[in-house]
């Protein structure tokens, strides 16, 4: 009797031992819950960019340099187009990994008062022949870096291929759904360049480039399909697979100013 009760107790503690990792295996999967905290080591490295430097920051708009040019004439020279999307989501970006940084209206109106200009005068001074004036008003205000960003690249296309196989038919309620499958594929890549500025040293102290890339394929059956959706960065000039793919470039970016300043 004895040892048919020790047989029973470890028959019980073995299920325990099997069952626990069963157990929880079935509460993240009817619960929604993971069972278990996720390592510290499996997370993104780019949610966890951290600027540790309290020096200040002259972050430029970010040029458009994949061709296109506008002119200013009231202050001189020429200058590239400006991407307000890409300057808009860098700053951001930038800011929210803890960097000080000066915001571009006090910089432009620091360097309007420079060249005297006022009122409707006024010109954007986003120029790279103005640089070694930037640097002169970057000192005036104590800033030790200028970040120069630009888009060297951005290109956006879209495929669509379908296939009939004839012999595959499929019965539906009484009738046949022919084995049609639709084939879209698409593709973004955006490469931003950025250069580091000391503005002690008046020089580039480091420069890289970096490419976002967004590729998606939605493939439709008889039945649907399924599909990789980017439509909540659409609108705009740029296509939403391009907005996309601007955040993928400028997370690189951003880890690779902090890595430089830090």
């Amino acid at each position: 009797m004895r040892q048919i009760s020790k047989t029973v107790a470890a028959a019980v503690i073995g299920f325990s031992l099997v069952s626990a990792p069963l157990i929880a295996l079935s509460q993240e999967k009817f619960s929604g819950k993971p069972a278990a905290a996720e390592p510290a080591g499996q997370k993104d490295a780019l949610q966890n960019i951290k600027f540790t430097t309290k020096s200040k920051f002259i972050l430029m708009p970010v040029f458009d340099k994949t061709g296109s040019s506008t002119q200013y004439g009231s202050a001189g020279g020429s200058t590239s187009t400006t991407n307000e999307f890409a300057t808009e989501v860098l700053n951001d970006a930038v800011r929210q990994a803890g960097a000080t940084t000066i915001s571009w209206f006090k910089v432009n109106a620091a360097m309007n008062k420079k060249f005297g200009q006022t009122g409707l005068n006024r010109a954007d001074l986003t120029n790279d022949s103005f640089i070694p004036d930037l640097v002169a008003v970057a000192k005036t205000m104590k800033v030790k870096y200028i970040i120069r960003p630009a888009i060297l690249n951005i290109s956006s296309t879209s495929s669509t291929e379908t296939s009939v196989n004839p012999a595959g038919f499929i019965p539906v309620f009484g009738m046949f759904a022919g084995s049609t499958k639709t084939k879209t594929q698409k593709n973004a890549t955006v490469t931003i360049k950025v250069d580091i500025i000391s503005v002690a040293q008046d020089d580039i102290i480091g420069t890289a480039r970096f490419e976002g890339a967004v590729r998606q394929q939605k493939e439709t059956g008889p039945f649907g399909g399924y599909s990789f959706d980017t439509s909540a960065y659409s609108g705009g000039g740029m296509t939403a697979d391009a907005k996309a793919a601007m955040f993928d470039a400028i997370d690189k970016a951003v880890d690779f100013i902090a890595s430089k300043v830090n």
